[in-house]
């Protein structure tokens, strides 16, 4: 026989695993050390349903309830042991709750769904919000500060131990944040809310109602409204989002009465009435201003119609035209409340009084004439005044003025209605000019003369025949002249003058003529009413139309004619002298006064003035010397003193060709 070697079973034993649905349980084989661990190989089924080959395994229990789990170890050997074991898998509490959906500072209420596994009194719950703990109950109820996503967290445990929660997202809506502005006004305006915008919630997603004193008013982010009574109000604007939510917002605010306002004319003042004329027009009034609700006065002031405004002190207006004139008295209060009151006053009397004139030269007649004249009834009295005088009182009026002036015209109307109202203007006119000739030579003037006019007076002339401005004109024919003097453009005077031109007399002089030394030539002129002839040498007259001529050499007379208008002409005629054959030269003189051979007359002596004439007496004494002989020695020595009866000798030396005549001469007394 041989020895049989019995091997040890291997150990098979474990604990049974207390645990929850969907936690993990642990079997592990308890450890013994015949057969050696290292030597037994375990194989686990759970449920009937193989597992792993291992020392130990983890399971996850999905259902709660009765569960078993085998171990099979097998030893190197081949010895087998096995071990089933049953066990409870304990339920998992059944947290759950409804997430609602708030708004700011609203409750929130949390509660959980009840659940029968396990049981009610087996379980313990906690509520956390963001994980602060906020209750151990079952139902709660919580109030967030803000708005946003909170995390709420329900855990529940078991008297077993187990646990399970569950994490929902609470969604806190934003409120609507109402808020609008408004301020105090007064009766006459309009109440005007204006909402202030805000973006969270945005705006969207929000519908905006109004109410005004608890009345529903029209708006959006604006409303108005106008309050028919003073005193104090309300405004309220209400806001609910899409998601519910909702606030409002209610102010206060004061509406003003308007100042209390009027006025009327100063009675205590004569003729200040609602009408008064243009010319002296005063409008004075007596104001009255109150107030409601402890309000003041802080502004006040006219307005007069024409354009113009007064602070509330100047309460009198005149007006500068006629019309009629809204008078209004405007006033504000401290609380910014304005009113006014209007009243129609009439001003009468002529508008735009003018006139013109016709005429700017003196002296003449000057016409003064309306040219703009307005008034509000029928004009009754009109008066021209000239330096305050009066001069006419229809119009046009034509006024005849002498002199330049200055003047102070002034027309003065006044209505049907007594209105008066003037104007005055100044004027200074322009005088005619005097106009006078000043003439330089004769007029009438003969033909080849000319007369000069200088035409006086005036600022400048005119000379019309050919419009020469110089003042001063030369004529040399007939012409019938007209001059223009001015001191303006529209005042001259014009004259006139004719210019005669006599003719030329026309002197004829007969005709030259030939004479023997010592002879006479008989001289004739026509042709004009007096003569004069010269030169004045060797003529029995001057003057006349026949003159003798005794000239003892050859001689051109000139006879100038005049005729009975003065004008004159010349002509010339002619005398040749000639020697006779044999020159007669006298012996004797005798120089006794009678008129009777009293001079030595040399007349026949061709040529006389050019002989150099020498008288001696019988010793050769010179007592007489002349180098132009004139024929009147009459007997006197150089001294011109008488000579002695007797005889004395000459001699003539021809300065010419020097040829000599020589005798005696025998003076007897």
């Amino acid at each position: 026989s041989k020895p049989v070697k019995v091997f040890p079973k291997p150990y098979v034993n474990f604990p049974t695993p207390s645990t929850c649905v969907n936690d993990t349980a642990t079997f592990l084989r308890f450890r013994n050390t015949s057969p050696p661990d290292s030597q037994v190989t375990y194989s686990w089924f759970v449920d009937g349903v193989f597992q792993k080959t291992d020392t130990l395994i983890k399971y996850k229990f999905i259902t709660p309830g009765l569960h078993n789990a085998k171990m099979i170890a097998v030893t190197k050997n081949g010895c087998i042991d096995s071990v089933s074991k049953s066990f409870n898998i304990q339920y998992l509490p059944i947290p759950n709750f409804t997430a609602p959906s708030v708004c700011v500072t609203d409750s929130a209420y949390f509660l959980r769904f009840r659940n029968t596994m396990p049981p009610e009194n087996q379980l313990s719950w906690s509520w956390k919000i963001n994980g602060v703990l906020a209750s151990t109950d079952t139902a709660f109820k919580y109030k967030f500060s803000t708005s946003g996503s909170y995390a709420v967290k329900l855990k529940g445990t078991s008297l077993q131990g187990c646990k399970d929660s569950i994490t929902k997202t609470v969604t806190v809506h934003a409120l609507p944040v109402p808020n609008f502005t408004v301020k105090d006004i007064c009766i006459s305006d309009t109440a005007m809310f204006t909402r202030v915008l805000n973006t969270n919630p945005p705006d969207n997603q929000i519908t905006w109602t109004w109410k005004a004193d608890g009345k529903s008013i029209a708006g959006d982010t604006s409303a108005k409204i106008k309050f028919a009574t003073i005193g104090s109000h309300t405004a309220s604007l209400y806001g609910i989002t899409t998601n519910g939510c909702r606030d409002s917002i209610t102010k206060s605010f004061t509406v003003y009465g308007l100042p209390l306002l009027g006025f009327v004319p100063d009675p205590a003042i004569s003729g200040n009435t609602q009408t008064q004329c243009l010319k002296g027009n005063k409008f004075t009034f007596l104001p009255t201003l109150g107030t409601s609700q402890s309000q003041s006065i802080v502004a006040a002031g006219w307005k007069w119609g024409d354009g113009n405004t007064d602070l509330l002190k100047d309460s009198v207006h005149s007006y500068a035209a006629v019309g009629t004139y809204k008078v209004t008295l405007t006033a504000t209060t401290d609380k910014g409340c304005t009113d006014s009151v209007s009243n129609n006053y009439t001003v009468r009397g002529t508008l735009n009084l003018n006139f013109n004139k016709t005429g700017n030269c003196v002296p003449d007649s000057i016409v003064f004439s309306d040219s703009a004249v307005n008034a509000s009834s029928a004009i009754a009295v009109r008066t021209w005044r000239v330096n305050g005088s009066n001069v006419a009182s229809t119009t046009p009026a034509k006024l005849f003025l002498n002199s330049a002036g200055p003047f102070t015209v002034t027309y003065i109307l006044t209505t049907a209605e007594g209105c008066t109202d003037s104007i005055s203007k100044n004027y200074s006119f322009t005088t005619y000019p005097n106009l006078t000739f000043n003439l330089t030579g004769s007029s009438p003037f003969c033909v080849g003369d000319s007369l000069k006019v200088l035409a006086n007076g005036g600022t400048n002339v005119v000379w019309l025949n050919d419009n020469d401005t110089n003042r001063s004109k030369v004529f040399k024919s007939a012409i019938r002249y007209r001059v223009r003097a001015y001191n303006g453009p529209t005042c001259f005077v014009e004259d006139d003058d004719t210019v005669l031109v006599y003719p030329k007399a026309d002197v004829k002089a007969f005709s030259d003529t030939t004479i023997f030394r010592g002879g006479i030539a008989t001289l004739r002129a026509t042709g004009a009413a007096t003569y004069i002839w010269s030169p004045a040498v060797a003529l029995n007259a001057t003057t006349g139309p026949t003159v003798i001529s005794s000239t003892l050499k050859t001689r051109t007379y000139i006879v100038s004619g005049t005729n009975g208008s003065g004008c004159s002409d010349d002509d010339t005629v002619t005398v040749t002298v000639i020697d006779p054959i044999f020159t007669r030269i006298p012996n004797i003189i005798t120089p006794n006064g009678d008129g009777d051979n009293d001079v030595w007359d040399l007349k026949e002596l061709a040529d006389l003035d050019q002989y150099d004439l020498t008288i001696a007496d019988y010793s050769g004494k010179v007592i007489y010397e002349n180098n132009n002989y004139l024929n009147d020695w009459n007997a006197l020595d150089k001294n011109n003193k008488e000579l002695p009866d007797g005889v004395y000798y000459f001699l003539l030396h021809h300065r010419g060709n020097h040829s000599k005549l020589k005798g005696y001469i025998h003076v007897i007394r």
